[in-house]
């Protein structure tokens, strides 16, 4: 693990280079590269973490530090940089002979604003699936389903825990770890759903049947 430090003369935090160094190639023929946290995941926004105006010092400073670590690795790889990054013309000024690569992008799509717009735009394939979803989950309960959208902040931490329960047993039923194995994890994701609520970003949507959490959509 590499992280890059920059602080200004009250120490305050002013730049953050997100890094890690791992071994590429096989037991032949290997090299060591530097690259952002979550390259190997395909993450396609990833960047220096640098307080606005002040790209234009941080990086050179950041970089400067990379290379006077020359002997501890043979390739710098930056990838998923957004092209509308402050920080990417600062990156290329420098002297490193830079090799620019098309790599992949998570698709994106245009939602509209209802559901029935967005519906009909649904192949008729889709739409026939969802409509039999929808009358059997009426033929098998009638009444007793409901779906909400859970934005009360005293409500989030009960239901985060009931969404990592469905998780937890759905992987450990195939003898998998599941994705919330590590209480730090957990805390992790109790901390961001408030922020993130708080910010009108969190959207969780909660399906009861006959009173229990049947299924939860944590975006």
């Amino acid at each position: 693990l590499w992280l890059i430090q920059a602080r200004d003369e009250n120490k305050r935090l002013v730049g953050l280079a997100p890094l890690i160094r791992v071994k590429r190639g096989n037991a032949a023929w290997f090299w060591h590269q530097i690259e952002v946290i979550g390259t190997s995941s395909s993450c396609d926004h990833l960047d220096f973490i640098i307080e606005k105006g002040c790209e234009s010092t941080i990086i050179p400073l950041l970089l400067k530090t990379i290379k006077a670590r020359r002997s501890q690795w043979s390739v710098l790889r930056f990838a998923s940089i957004p092209p509308a990054s402050p920080n990417l013309e600062h990156l290329q000024a420098d002297s490193i002979p830079w090799e620019k690569q098309d790599i992949f992008t998570c698709p994106i799509v245009t939602i509209p604003e209802d559901w029935d717009t967005f519906f009909m735009a649904l192949s008729k394939g889709k739409r026939k699936e969802q409509r039999r979803y929808r009358r059997k989950l009426e033929s098998d309960f009638e009444d007793e389903w409901k779906w909400d959208l859970v934005n009360d902040p005293s409500e989030m931490d009960g239901v985060l825990d009931e969404m990592i329960r469905l998780h937890q047993v759905k992987w450990e039923e195939l003898g998998e770890p599941g994705g919330f194995a590590d209480p730090k994890v957990i805390q992790l994701h109790h901390q961001f759903a408030q922020k993130a609520l708080a910010q009108g970003w969190l959207r969780l949507y909660r399906l009861k049947i006959e009173g229990d959490t049947a299924a939860i959509l944590y975006s």
